[in-house]
């Protein structure tokens, strides 16, 4: 008589164990795929930021599985890019900084150059110029754009040329010495000394010559002047040396002509 209450009840048993388990399956799955997404959402949104730029951020994520291992390799892949990025801001700084103080030693070399009374050639290792001041392009009746770029004789004759890298190659023999050299230059003769120094860079290899020319023409002129006016003196006072008793002879003879001294003729003889 009980028999179908007997099976409602066991059918009523097994559909709530069926829901129960159901919900229970549920749950666990909500559970764990909570427990995957929420690291993956937090390396979703740490990565954007990364590619953003801010390389502060950090996951704070509670997991102890495989994801922790991924979580950890991503914060310290972030330190590190954040590290590198200081030591890069830094190099970059100091070398801004590198750049500024050759800047200004550059500048400061050019003034210096530019204002000395020499001039001053830089030529390659294969004897182009380099730079010239303008003291030595002044002196060689030069524009920069005609010397830069070409070897130096090459702005004269072949015999002036000739001459001119002959004195180099001596100059360059004799290291510490200087040479004389003239040339013709816009139709005048100039005298010149000529130093020749090795150029080397911070390794010590040849990068070339410095070439530094001193006009002497004027020097040699004042010379010349000089020797002459010596000369002169020296002539006057050869001169003025016999002058000296004639004119005092002669004011005697005045004397005794005035005074019509009977020896006169004698005197005068004498």
């Amino acid at each position: 008589m009980q028999k179908r209450d007997f099976a409602a009840s066991y059918w009523l048993m097994f559909v709530l164990v069926t829901l129960l388990i159901l919900l229970a399956s549920s749950w666990a799955g909500l559970f764990l795929a909570r427990r995957l997404m929420l690291p993956i959402q937090a390396l979703a949104e740490g990565t954007r930021r990364v590619a953003s730029g801010d390389l502060d951020q950090q996951i704070e994520v509670a997991t102890d599985d495989e994801m922790a291992t991924v979580v950890e390799s991503f914060n310290s892949m972030t330190l590190e890019l954040r590290r590198n990025r200081e030591e890069i801001d830094r190099n970059h700084r100091d070398l801004l900084a590198a750049n500024r103080g050759l800047a200004e030693e550059r500048a400061l070399v050019g003034a210096i150059l530019e204002n000395l009374a020499a001039g001053v050639i830089a030529l390659g290792s294969d004897g182009t110029v380099l730079s010239a001041n303008a003291a030595a392009l002044a002196m060689l009746a030069q524009k920069e754009g005609d010397l830069l770029g070409r070897r130096l004789a090459e702005a004269w004759s072949d015999s002036e040329r000739a001459r001119l890298e002959g004195l180099i190659e001596t100059a360059e023999g004799h290291p510490g010495e200087a040479a004389e050299v003239s040339l013709v230059l816009g139709g005048e003769r100039r005298t010149f000394e000529v130093k020749v120094s090795d150029l080397r860079d911070g390794t010590g290899r040849d990068g070339g010559r410095v070439v530094v020319l001193e006009d002497l023409s004027d020097l040699i002129k004042a010379q010349k002047l000089a020797a002459w006016t010596e000369a002169a003196q020296r002539i006057a006072h050869e001169i003025k040396n016999p002058l000296t008793p004639i004119r005092l002879a002669a004011e005697r003879l005045r004397v005794k002509h005035r005074d019509g001294d009977p020896a006169i003729g004698e005197l005068l003889e004498e």
